[in-house]
């Protein structure tokens, strides 16, 4: 066989020579000529003319599907001709078809398992399909039939490893190390296998012998910096890095490992100060470093501790990408994080005349002014943004809820409807049904009010808010307490931590008569009070009042009027909640 094999080498050369240069046409008039010809060849070398003619077609006319027809004639006269299988498993690999690939391999290395050629196509196919475990025992074969190969080693020991059999990579490698020498690739894989069995002392000695025999290379560096780190020897990994920038003081790698090593150490005013260096690095894509300033400001204590350093890194964007839209989102929700709602409301505005409009800056515009209660200038920026979006649900309803603080109702109501036409699923439509029933509580009409949080519950079931209200509303009126409750528990399932909710829930408790109960669920409102809620002060103060707690009543009473309950108001209520107090007592 291998004879066979010299003499194909020797036609397919002289054949390309004598071949070499002609035009495609030519090519393939010589290749139909021959193949007419091929029933006069010698039944001897018959597989090897149609061999030979397929490579001519392949390589010199470009023509695949002749070579692969010649090849597949050649495997039906003879299905263990290796060289023709073994061309045919490439042309299959190259389709993208794995398995059709392994399957012809494995007949090549069947028909001649000695040429590593062909076991090498097998252990490839192998991989290529996945079978790892089945080409573990080919790759070492292959070691021992191809020795010379260093990549053959590499596969072998990354198979070990996905094997679960670390320390038999660690000597495949050591193998290689000692039939090759010290090899790059190699010895950092070793590195990191030793790392995984915890063999710490012999990744320190493999990362200094790689340093000594790689002494410009920092990736060499790093890693024997990485293996200090592990046996805690911070001083000497601290020394790796710096020796890797005294070589390239300009290599990322270098620059990221001793981010990682300073924030590992929580050295965080030394970690920014790299992380500075690198969000001014144009080789860094953007996104990941919008990636790494969103990973730096989720924690809420650290933003708040480094928020000078962390300012920076805001302000290195803002001045490096100007026009970039996520780093003007990205900017802005930084000063508004940080308190500065002035200055971003001026940096928002700044890029409303940017080049293509950007509906999410005048989102972000509209709701600060909202914030601030600036209705005129939140009129004039929806005015704006409405008339380069005109059919943007949310703005719609923006301006409908502009119309319900400006107390014109009717015209929230014609805004809501209007952005339901541009809604386009439920739970917006849930919204928006919810907000037409506030506008027509808030009207006083409460047959419509009704009606809108039905219909809104119809879109969206658990639309807390509406239930809330719902719930609330229904009280006031003392009407279908039974169905308030269900409501006022929905909500509490769906977000209990809500004070407003809790406080609704309480207060229909309240009214059915369950006033311990009420008495709880109001006393952790107040607990999650932040805003110090006037109304949450005299519902408890209630409760208290028909528990007999008089005194505490009075004292919560007080407090609403203090916390901004109107104090007129308050007077009457509690001279009618005495006079209720004592009709009862008459009965």
């Amino acid at each position: 066989m291998k004879h066979i094999c010299i003499a194909i080498v020797a036609v397919v050369f002289l054949s390309g020579f004598a071949t070499y240069g002609r035009p495609a046409r030519k090519a393939r008039e010589h290749l139909s000529a021959n193949n007419d010809r091929r029933t006069e060849y010698p039944d001897s070398l018959r597989l090897t003319y149609l061999y030979i003619d397929g490579i001519e077609a392949l390589d010199i006319a470009g023509d695949t599907l002749l070579a692969e027809r010649l090849w597949r004639q050649a495997v039906a006269e003879d299905s263990t001709y290796a060289p023709a299988l073994y061309r045919l498993a490439q042309l299959t690999a190259a389709r993208g078809d794995t398995k059709g690939a392994a399957a012809l391999a494995a007949r090549v290395y069947r028909a001649d398992s000695a040429d590593r050629w062909y076991a090498q196509l097998y252990a490839r196919a192998l991989l290529s399909e996945g079978s790892y475990a089945e080409a573990l025992p080919l790759y070492r074969r292959l070691t021992a039939i191809d020795p010379h190969d260093p990549d053959n080693y590499r596969i072998l020991a990354l198979l070990y490893a996905r094997m679960q059999l670390p320390f038999s990579a660690i000597a495949t490698l050591d193998t290689a190390q000692m039939r090759f020498g010290r090899h790059r690739e190699l010895s950092d894989m070793k590195q990191q296998l030793l790392f995984t069995t915890g063999q710490f002392e012999k990744a320190v000695t493999e990362g200094r012998r790689m340093v000594e025999s790689f002494p410009y290379d920092v990736e060499s560096y790093i890693s024997l910096s990485e293996a200090y780190s592990a046996t805690g020897r911070d001083s000497l990994a601290h020394a790796a890095l710096n020796d890797a920038l005294k070589i390239d003081s300009t290599d990322l790698n270098v620059w990221q490992a001793l981010g990682h090593f300073y924030e590992q150490r929580r050295r965080y005013r030394d970690y920014l100060a790299v992380e500075r260096r690198l969000f001014a690095d144009d080789r860094i894509p953007l996104s990941k470093k919008i990636e790494r300033f969103d990973r730096l400001t989720s924690n809420v204590d650290f933003y708040r501790e480094h928020y000078f350093r962390i300012n920076d890194l805001a302000s290195t964007l803002a001045v490096r990408y100007p026009q970039s839209r996520d780093v003007v989102a990205l900017y802005g929700r930084h000063l508004t994080a940080t308190g500065n709602i002035d200055h971003a409301l001026e940096y928002y505005k700044r890029h409303l005349d940017d080049e293509n409009p950007d509906l999410e800056l005048y989102m972000a515009v509209i709701q600060i002014e909202s914030y601030l209660q600036h209705t005129d200038s939140m009129s004039h920026y929806l005015d704006r943004a409405l008339r380069l979006f005109p059919d943007n649900a949310a703005l719609l309803a923006d301006m409908g809820h502009l119309k319900g603080i400006e107390e014109r109702y009717d015209e929230a109501v014609a805004s809501y409807r209007e952005a339901l036409r541009f809604a386009d699923n439920d739970t917006l439509r849930g919204e928006l049904w919810g907000y037409i029933g506030d506008a027509y509580h808030m009207k006083g009409d409460m047959r419509r009010t009704w009606r809108a949080y039905d219909r809104s519950l119809s879109y969206y079931p658990d639309n807390a808010s509406v239930m809330n209200n719902y719930a609330y509303f229904l009280t006031l009126e003392n009407r279908s307490l039974d169905r308030a409750l269900d409501m006022a528990e929905r909500v509490m399932k769906i977000e209990g931590s809500n004070p407003t909710f809790i406080d609704t829930y309480a207060w229909v408790l309240y009214k059915i008569g369950r006033l311990d109960e009420a008495k709880r669920a109001m006393q952790q409102a107040l607990s999650l009070d932040t805003r110090r809620s006037a109304d949450l002060a005299a519902h408890y103060g209630d409760i208290l009042w028909d528990l007999g707690e008089t005194f505490m009543a009075e004292t919560y009473w007080q407090r609403a009027v203090e916390r901004g309950f109107d104090a007129e108001r308050m007077k009457t209520h509690v001279e009618q909640m005495k006079q209720r107090f004592s009709d009862e007592d008459k009965r």
